[in-house]
């Protein structure tokens, strides 16, 4: 008989456990099975074990068939370029038409379009006066133009079409420059007017390192989900390059003209969706594929063209895969480094023209007070009435419909399943809300290594003592994986070991290190070491022997502050080499660590007694300390 898959064991214990919760008609045996439906009345607590049921295993990619994934994928981008390529602007004579509303509601956002791209910041309050005064420099009539682009262009972690590696000295010290287009060449030698990098491009000259056009980005896949993966570009270096200064400047007129702050607005979006899943007053929607649907001809039709060319000149019009070339008819793909503000913008000027025609104010005299990472925001005056973050879109209830129509009209497809205006449900940025308890499930997609499982465990016994539903024979059974189960504090990371407080230490490990780390408390955990580039220092000054950087690009990268301590290192996150060890740390005080803004650091989980004394239960019930 052959043994049980990890998802298939995962899902089956974790079914087991929620049993006593939920019942046995909810649930199916398999995870791609039909689910059940809860009474619209149902407490959170039952919601939460159904919600966490689906997702537990819904994105697990150790098992999938990744070309069969990879195809549906690909079909979908093919289907999304379509449509793109068969949307034009409306025409108003169409009798189809009723009563001349969406007539009125697409003039009005074209109309909003165009006022964000040509409103300059001066005109805008105090926060306008602040970024001209910030940047006396440039001519800020406008959103775009070259010199801003050039002067706030910068190089992201992602790769890029040619590059060796995803550091900024690998990209612009060590490769090839690819670019897609002869305006970005041109952007380029405005660049290296700039004496540094006049001197980056002169070194790079006589290693021989070359700008090499190239006609299309790179078409690849990244996980998603176990049915279907998230197809993605990969851009020529310098239109990445020259992305993120666009990036940068629609991200600043964003803030100034719809007041959304792309470094903070996620947690408004949640704060919004939490209120309408108490009250119901605001619904949130979702797209789907939005940023491969942006059409060519929408961006043209309601961008002014003395704005549009530059936007035109940065994109890629062509993706290359399996040796085919895609004409790109969406106007930018995920990838693109201005693609998420583009679509932020799209979406936030449909609203405001739904908000603007029906008449609802765009904020409301109302004190808010929430936390965001290790900062608290609060509005005292006026909070904003509705939110927009890319395709995570909430709005006020009675503007739901025009705004999903409005987004028809544009060629966007709302996400119905995803959407939502009725009932206790909401979900928005990452926070899923049922009657203002936030029941976001736990999702495993990796369980390979000891950190991985480290991890599951760690948020799978937050989740435990949040919604108090002991899962004691699941956590039980991945604990028994753990080669070396590190017991760590809470306010480690979570893929060090399993976290826990002081109470659920075992006496025996107890230990205090005397030998010049009195009161401190020792444990063992999993750290990770970044692989990358190191020079050393010697008598003289340094040994730059194994240093394949170039001085001007050696002080680029400190500039950026990439190199730190004589070591550059690689992005975790696309690092391959980099390595997993077990290594020796001291805690002066074990459960008092100091905060961040009343929040752990790390686990940003507020360790009061109470909660501290509720975690230390769980860990009891569920059978991961003795």
């Amino acid at each position: 008989m052959a043994a049980m898959s990890f998802r298939s064991a995962l899902y089956d214990l974790f079914r087991s456990d929620l049993l006593a919760c939920l019942g046995d008609g909810y649930m199916p045996h398999s995870p791609d099975g039909e689910w059940g439906v809860l009474p619209t009345d149902c407490a959170a607590r039952q919601f939460a074990a159904l919600h966490c049921a689906k997702s537990l295993v819904k994105k697990f990619q150790d098992e999938i068939d990744q070309a069969t994934t990879d195809r549906v994928a690909l079909e979908k981008f093919l289907a999304a370029n379509e449509s793109c390529r068969m949307w034009e602007p409306p025409r108003w004579a169409d009798p189809s038409l009723r009563g001349g509303y969406e007539a009125e509601l697409y003039g009005e956002w074209r109309e909003q379009m165009r006022h964000f791209f040509e409103t300059a910041p001066e005109t805008m309050g105090a926060a306008g006066a602040a970024l001209v005064e910030e940047y006396p420099d440039y001519d800020w009539g406008v959103v775009l133009d070259a010199s801003k682009i050039v002067a706030f262009a910068n190089s992201g972690p992602g790769s890029s079409v040619g590059a060796i590696g995803c550091t900024f000295a690998e990209k612009f010290d060590a490769s090839h420059a690819t670019y897609g287009d002869d305006h970005i060449k041109w952007l380029w030698e405005l660049k290296t007017e700039s004496p540094t990098w006049r001197d980056l491009e002169i070194s790079r000259q006589m290693r021989g390192l070359r700008l090499n056009k190239v006609a299309a980005s790179k078409l690849t896949f990244v996980p998603k989900t176990v049915s279907e993966s998230r197809t993605i570009c990969v851009e020529p270096l310098l239109n990445t390059f020259f992305q993120k200064g666009a990036g940068f400047l629609l991200e600043r007129q964003l803030k100034l003209y719809f007041g959304i702050d792309l470094s903070n607005q996620q947690a408004i979006n949640r704060e919004l969706a939490r209120i309408g899943s108490i009250d119901g007053s605001y619904a949130t929607i979702d797209l789907t594929s939005a940023s491969d649907t942006i059409a060519y001809a929408l961006v043209k039709d309601s961008v002014p063209a003395h704005q549009f060319k530059y936007l035109n000149w940065l994109r890629t019009r062509c993706a290359q895969f399996d040796g085919e070339s895609i004409e790109l008819q969406m106007f930018s793909t995920m990838g693109n480094a201005f693609t998420f503000p583009l679509q932020t913008a799209i979406f936030a000027a449909a609203v405001r023209a739904v908000y603007r025609i029906r008449g609802i104010p765009a904020r409301s005299r109302q004190r808010r007070s929430f936390g965001i990472a290790d900062q608290e925001l609060v509005y005292d005056e006026e909070f904003p009435t509705w939110g927009c973050n890319g395709d995570d879109i909430v709005v006020v209830r009675e503007a739901y419909d025009d705004v999903v129509n409005l987004l028809k009209l544009l060629g966007f497809t709302p996400n119905l399943k995803k959407s939502f205006s009725e009932g206790w449900f909401r979900e928005s940025c990452g926070a899923d809300w049922y009657k203002g308890v936030n029941v976001r499930g736990v999702y495993c997609q990796h369980a390979k290594t000891e950190q991985d499982i480290n991890s599951l465990i760690n948020r799978l016994m937050t989740w435990s003592v949040e919604h108090d539903i002991g899962i004691p024979n699941t956590l039980g059974w991945l604990k028994g994986r753990l080669k070396r189960p590190f017991l760590v504090p809470m306010f480690e990371e979570e893929t060090s070991g399993i976290r826990v407080p002081f109470a659920a230490t075992p006496k025996r490990k107890r230990s205090r290190i005397q030998e010049g780390r009195e009161r401190e408390w020792a444990y063992q955990k999993w750290d990770f070491f970044a692989s990358g580039f190191s020079y050393d220092v010697v008598e003289d000054g340094v040994d730059l022997s194994t240093w394949p950087f170039s001085p001007v690009g050696t002080i680029l990268s400190i500039l950026r502050g990439d190199l730190r301590g004589c070591f550059l290192a690689r992005r975790k996150e696309s690092d391959r080499n980099g390595r997993y060890r077990a290594v020796w740390r001291w805690a002066p005080a074990w459960d008092s660590t100091p905060l961040v803004g009343g929040q752990w650091k790390h686990c940003l989980v507020p360790l009061t007694e109470d909660y501290k004394l509720r975690y230390y239960l769980k860990l009891l019930t569920n059978r991961i300390v003795g």
